[in-house]
């Protein structure tokens, strides 16, 4: 590391002890570079995150971090953010990756922030994993592609809203509602005989722990308003808190 990276780190490490200390306590792995984009601060969990001791990264360009395919391109995005430098998430819109020092990659969001300190511009930058959660969105997407492929209606209702918050393919079909239909109804505005308490009566053993599910009967009205009468498969399944979100209902035609 050369002579300036060392005066600037010492300017930080006398200077700026609350910056140290902001960094060192985030939950996610957050760096501190110079203007060219050379790493001064390195917190915890970017060794946890990254697999690199810290000291190991100081004086080094913030690619190091980065998959090689991404280096150059990112060596633009630097000269653009120093020319307009804000606050802000990096590389919105797109899917953002992350190097491990053993060579696997991890998706990644990155959120930006200026710093200027002793005349000289600094950016913090916040890293966090989010290979949980891509993969529970690409379960979640798959998930959603099978109910759509089943025959029957499935509707997910907020447990204390009452709200529709999904619906499937059948569910459209059966009930002549598109999606943008749909945002924001409340259940009782398709099914007009189960407003929250009507529905809770009629499902209280599985409220009560004592049922899995429920098979109800009622009228679903359409969007050109005619009734139909359905038969409905009610669960309300818990997290891992034992609360209740949702309640998951499987609608099916049977006025026949």
């Amino acid at each position: 590391m050369g002579d300036v990276n060392r005066d600037r780190v010492a300017v930080l490490e006398s200077d700026d002890v609350l910056v140290r200390g902001v960094v060192e306590a985030s939950p996610d792995a957050m760096v501190l570079c110079d203007d060219d984009g050379r790493i001064l601060l390195a917190n915890t969990q970017v060794e946890v995150l990254f697999g690199h001791a810290r000291a190991s990264l100081i004086g080094r360009p913030i690619e190091v971090l980065l998959p090689e395919r991404f280096r150059h391109a990112h060596l633009g995005h630097r000269a653009d953010y120093r020319a307009r430098p804000s606050t802000r998430a990096m590389g919105e819109g797109t899917d953002l990756f992350g190097l491990r020092r053993d060579g696997r990659e991890f998706p990644v969001e990155i959120a930006l922030s200026p710093l200027a300190r002793g005349g000289d511009r600094y950016t913090i930058a916040t890293v966090r994993d989010v290979s949980t959660r891509r993969a529970r969105e690409a379960a979640e997407r798959a998930v959603r592609h099978s109910l759509d492929l089943a025959h029957d209606g499935v509707v997910l209702v907020g447990f204390d809203t009452g709200v529709v918050a999904y619906v499937n393919e059948g569910f459209r079909e059966l009930t002549g509602y598109g999606l943008s239909d749909l945002a924001g109804v409340h259940l009782h505005e398709v099914c007009p005989r189960l407003d929250a308490d009507a529905a809770r009566a009629l499902i209280a053993p599985v409220l009560a722990g004592l049922e899995a599910s429920a098979v109800i009967t009622t009228v679903l009205r359409r969007k050109d308003r005619r009734d139909v009468m359905i038969e409905a498969l009610v669960q309300c399944p818990v997290d891992e808190h034992g609360t209740r979100h949702h309640y998951i209902a499987v609608l099916r035609d049977i006025d026949e």
